[in-house]
Protein backbone atom coordinates (compact mmCIF):
# COMPACT_ATOMS: atom_id res chain seq x y z
CA UNK A 1 0.00 0.00 0.00
CA UNK A 2 1.37 3.59 -0.54
CA UNK A 3 -0.78 6.76 -0.41
CA UNK A 4 -0.13 10.61 -1.36
CA UNK A 5 -1.08 13.85 -0.58
CA UNK A 6 0.40 17.07 -1.11
CA UNK A 7 -0.89 20.67 0.17
CA UNK A 8 0.08 23.75 -1.20
CA UNK A 9 -0.26 27.33 1.32
CA UNK A 10 0.64 30.76 1.40
CA UNK A 11 2.27 32.13 4.35
CA UNK A 12 0.08 33.09 6.11
CA UNK A 13 -1.60 31.47 9.69
CA UNK A 14 -5.21 31.43 8.41
CA UNK A 15 -4.28 28.94 5.46
CA UNK A 16 -2.43 26.94 8.07
CA UNK A 17 -5.12 26.38 10.28
CA UNK A 18 -7.04 25.16 6.95
CA UNK A 19 -4.60 23.09 6.19
CA UNK A 20 -3.67 21.41 9.73
CA UNK A 21 -7.60 20.65 9.59
CA UNK A 22 -7.29 18.99 5.82
CA UNK A 23 -4.26 17.19 7.30
CA UNK A 24 -5.62 16.06 10.20
CA UNK A 25 -8.67 14.50 8.37
CA UNK A 26 -6.65 12.95 6.53
CA UNK A 27 -4.28 11.10 8.51
CA UNK A 28 -8.01 9.74 10.71
CA UNK A 29 -9.22 9.08 7.29
CA UNK A 30 -5.96 6.91 6.76
CA UNK A 31 -5.84 5.20 9.88
CA UNK A 32 -2.39 6.69 10.71
CA UNK A 33 -1.28 4.95 14.22
CA UNK A 34 -1.03 7.44 17.32
CA UNK A 35 2.61 7.92 17.34
CA UNK A 36 3.20 8.42 13.86
CA UNK A 37 0.03 10.99 13.92
CA UNK A 38 1.72 12.33 16.54
CA UNK A 39 4.87 12.61 14.91
CA UNK A 40 3.93 14.23 11.74
CA UNK A 41 1.83 16.65 13.41
CA UNK A 42 4.79 18.17 15.42
CA UNK A 43 6.59 18.24 12.41
CA UNK A 44 3.73 20.12 10.34
CA UNK A 45 3.25 22.39 13.23
CA UNK A 46 6.61 23.60 13.99
CA UNK A 47 8.34 23.71 10.44
CA UNK A 48 5.52 25.54 9.13
CA UNK A 49 5.06 28.30 11.78
CA UNK A 50 8.59 28.71 11.75
CA UNK A 51 8.25 29.51 7.67
CA UNK A 52 5.37 31.88 8.39
CA UNK A 53 6.64 33.20 11.77
CA UNK A 54 10.15 33.93 10.31
CA UNK A 55 9.11 35.61 6.59
CA UNK A 56 6.11 37.78 7.96
CA UNK A 57 4.41 39.82 5.19
CA UNK A 58 6.06 37.92 1.83
CA UNK A 59 3.31 37.02 0.04
CA UNK A 60 4.98 35.14 -2.71
CA UNK A 61 6.25 32.73 -0.04
CA UNK A 62 4.72 29.44 -0.89
CA UNK A 63 4.79 26.16 1.15
CA UNK A 64 4.59 22.90 -0.03
CA UNK A 65 3.75 19.96 2.00
CA UNK A 66 3.68 15.96 0.50
CA UNK A 67 2.89 13.02 2.53
CA UNK A 68 3.54 9.38 1.80
CA UNK A 69 2.29 6.89 3.48
CA UNK A 70 3.27 3.06 3.33
CA UNK A 71 3.13 -0.23 5.59
CA UNK A 72 6.31 0.63 6.71
CA UNK A 73 6.83 4.48 7.15
CA UNK A 74 5.81 7.90 7.14
CA UNK A 75 7.66 10.34 5.28
CA UNK A 76 6.55 14.05 5.18
CA UNK A 77 8.43 16.66 3.34
CA UNK A 78 7.82 20.30 3.48
CA UNK A 79 9.23 23.34 0.98
CA UNK A 80 9.31 26.48 0.88
CA UNK A 81 11.06 29.08 -1.14
CA UNK A 82 11.28 31.72 1.56
CA UNK A 83 15.49 32.30 2.75
CA UNK A 84 17.42 29.42 3.43
CA UNK A 85 17.30 27.56 6.87
CA UNK A 86 18.70 24.51 7.40
CA UNK A 87 17.40 22.86 10.68
CA UNK A 88 20.53 20.06 10.80
CA UNK A 89 22.85 23.33 11.36
CA UNK A 90 20.28 24.26 14.59
CA UNK A 91 22.81 22.82 17.83
CA UNK A 92 20.62 20.54 20.12
CA UNK A 93 19.40 22.60 22.99
CA UNK A 94 21.55 21.80 25.93
CA UNK A 95 18.58 20.86 29.08
CA UNK A 96 20.78 20.23 31.78
CA UNK A 97 21.43 23.93 31.93
CA UNK A 98 19.41 25.96 34.14
CA UNK A 99 16.30 27.03 31.98
CA UNK A 100 17.13 30.73 32.69
CA UNK A 101 20.43 30.36 30.78
CA UNK A 102 18.98 28.36 27.83
CA UNK A 103 18.39 30.77 24.81
CA UNK A 104 14.56 30.46 23.47
CA UNK A 105 13.86 28.80 20.20
CA UNK A 106 15.10 25.13 19.26
CA UNK A 107 13.27 22.88 21.05
CA UNK A 108 10.89 22.53 18.66
CA UNK A 109 13.37 21.60 16.12
CA UNK A 110 14.73 19.64 18.55
CA UNK A 111 11.78 17.51 18.89
CA UNK A 112 10.89 16.90 15.69
CA UNK A 113 15.05 15.93 15.27
CA UNK A 114 13.86 13.57 17.77
CA UNK A 115 10.62 12.24 16.95
CA UNK A 116 11.96 11.11 13.31
CA UNK A 117 14.24 8.37 12.17
CA UNK A 118 15.79 10.33 9.23
CA UNK A 119 15.95 13.46 8.50
CA UNK A 120 17.57 15.77 5.18
CA UNK A 121 17.67 19.33 4.60
CA UNK A 122 18.35 20.16 0.85
CA UNK A 123 18.25 23.95 -0.23
CA UNK A 124 18.75 24.05 -4.66
CA UNK A 125 17.44 26.35 -6.43
CA UNK A 126 15.96 29.25 -3.76
CA UNK A 127 13.87 26.36 -2.01
CA UNK A 128 14.13 24.56 1.15
CA UNK A 129 13.11 21.09 1.45
CA UNK A 130 12.98 19.15 4.87
CA UNK A 131 12.29 15.45 4.43
CA UNK A 132 11.65 13.63 7.57
CA UNK A 133 10.76 9.77 7.90
CA UNK A 134 8.80 8.09 10.47
CA UNK A 135 9.42 4.22 10.88
CA UNK A 136 6.28 2.37 11.93
CA UNK A 137 5.85 0.24 15.01
CA UNK A 138 2.74 -1.28 13.07
CA UNK A 139 1.46 -0.47 10.19
CA UNK A 140 1.41 2.79 8.92
CA UNK A 141 -2.50 2.24 7.95
CA UNK A 142 -3.90 1.03 11.58
CA UNK A 143 -4.54 2.51 14.53
CA UNK A 144 -2.87 1.46 17.84
CA UNK A 145 -4.98 -0.46 20.00
CA UNK A 146 -7.15 -1.08 17.08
Amino acid sequence: MKIEKSWRLSNNLDEYKSFNREFNLFLEEHRVESNGNYALNVAAEELISNIIKFNPGLENVVITVELIITDNELEICISDNAGAFDISSVEKTDLTRDLAEIDVGGLGIDLVKNLFHSCQYNYVSNKNTVRLIYLCNENCDSIQGD
